[in-house]
């Protein structure tokens, strides 16, 4: 039996620097799908195409102003590349422009899997976009036609392809929970996921929120939300299968943004669900790594910066923890960046 073992961080890292985003409410979009109410998922009010131009020239010119550190610029909230031009290419060189000045160190955006040309790619990509996020939600055909997102999972797949052929960085945007989205569907869209291997991944469960076609269907009977336990025994299968093929999850659950929470009626919300989820997955690694240990007391020596996840949401690993053999005064924090697990002979 082995008296010791160690192992990396099973999360993998995201190698980018922070991301500083850029909400454009609804612009470029076809259509409303079901679920969405942009401007308080972002909090960000909707506004003219001109006055998002205006406001974001300013914001950058005073970063700049005052040395701040550099940052991704990411252009969220609406389908960038459906943005009539030439508001793209506008947006896009002004940030290249404050990249040359040293502030922002990276360009993304967000789009639809159906909304891409090659063209476009290439122009966007020459003036400095870097990364495409796309907004696949599921690659279900019966999810997506449920939600009235207008293509199927094959177009889905076709849009991270031509994303990768044109050299750009692939995001990958997924909402589980989704009107006839069941656990097992979601571990497909997790399995076809994987297969296109993204840099990253953002996972976004379903919510209600108050004026949305989704809203009306639950208010009628004839929607029900993912429960939030439900929601989390997917997400740690998910996520897990995820760490372990490399992929990280750059985002899980949406932020608390003014307006969210007042507009909720419904659906798996937790304040920190990313945290509480990634707990989980640290602890089934340790649990599978100490079960080869054999039972008995252990000491682990802890990377200092998982401190959080190691206990996770309010110490819900506390006692998982103790059940596996490990005593809080058996842990030890380090500047390592290897887990390590030993048996303590008694």
């Amino acid at each position: 039996m082995q008296a010791e073992i160690s192992f990396p961080p099973f999360e993998p890292r995201k190698a980018h620097s922070r991301i500083r985003p850029i909400f454009l409410p609804f612009h470029g979009c076809p259509g409303k799908c079901i679920y969405c109410a942009q401007n308080l998922q972002s909090g960000t009010r909707p506004a003219s195409l001109e006055v998002l131009y205006s406001r974001l020239k300013e914001s950058f010119q005073q970063a700049a102003d005052r040395q701040a550190a550099p940052f991704e610029a990411a252009f969220y909230g609406g389908t960038f590349t459906c943005i009539p031009p030439p508001w793209p290419q506008r947006f896009i060189a002004l940030a290249q422009e404050f990249r040359e000045r040293g502030l922002i160190s990276r360009i993304r955006c967000s789009t639809r899997p159906d909304a891409l040309e090659e063209r476009k790619l290439l122009e966007l990509k020459a003036l400095g976009l870097e990364c495409i996020e796309l907004g696949i939600q599921t690659f279900s055909d019966r999810v997506l036609s449920l939600s009235r997102r207008g293509y199927t999972g094959r177009q889905a797949v076709k849009g991270c392809e031509l994303v990768l052929e044109k050299g750009l960085e692939l995001g990958i945007q997924l909402l589980p929970g989704l009107p006839g989205h069941e656990p097992g569907i979601w571990l497909e869209d997790i399995r076809r996921t994987i297969a296109r291997q993204p840099a990253l991944v953002r996972i976004y469960p379903c919510l209600v929120l108050k004026g949305t076609p989704l809203h009306r269907r639950w208010s009628s009977g004839g929607y029900r939300p993912w429960t939030l336990q439900e929601t989390r025994q997917a997400l740690n299968r998910g996520v897990f299968r995820l760490y372990r093929a490399g992929i990280p999850a750059a985002r899980i659950g949406l932020a608390p943004e003014p307006g969210l929470l007042e507009n909720m009626c419904a659906g798996p919300w937790h304040p920190a669900l990313g945290s509480v989820i990634k707990s989980r997955v640290l602890f089934a690694v340790l649990l599978f790594k100490a079960a080869k240990l054999g039972p008995g007391p252990k000491r682990l020596f802890c990377p200092q910066k998982y401190q959080g996840q190691l206990f996770g949401h309010q110490g819900q690993n506390l006692n998982r923890l103790q059940r596996i053999g490990i005593q809080p005064a058996d842990i030890r924090y380090t500047e390592q960046e290897i887990f390590t697990i030993q048996k303590i002979s008694v």
